[in-house]
């Protein structure tokens, strides 16, 4: 993944948790961040769409659980746009 979405990543994901994005690794998750609930998921998801420019698939959205399941749906997706 190029360096720069990840960093856009992880911090719209400290964002959304109102953590500090040096405190997130690729192994962060709904099942280790007490913050990230359901609704989290859902505005971490909204706002990577609304900052990235990228609208996910459902399914997509559906089994990504970690930071770096977000990383790597968002490389997808931006391989798509190139």
């Amino acid at each position: 993944m190029h360096e720069d979405l990840k960093i856009k990543v992880l911090n719209i994901v400290a964002k959304v948790l109102n953590l500090e994005s040096s405190s997130l690794t690729s192994d962060a998750s709904m099942l280790n961040i007490s913050q990230w609930d359901s609704l989290a998921h859902l505005s971490i998801i909204t706002s990577i769409e609304r900052e990235l420019g990228f609208q996910f698939d459902i399914d997509d959205i559906a089994v990504v659980i970690s930071v770096g399941d977000i990383q790597s749906l968002v490389t997808k997706y931006h391989r798509r746009v190139l």
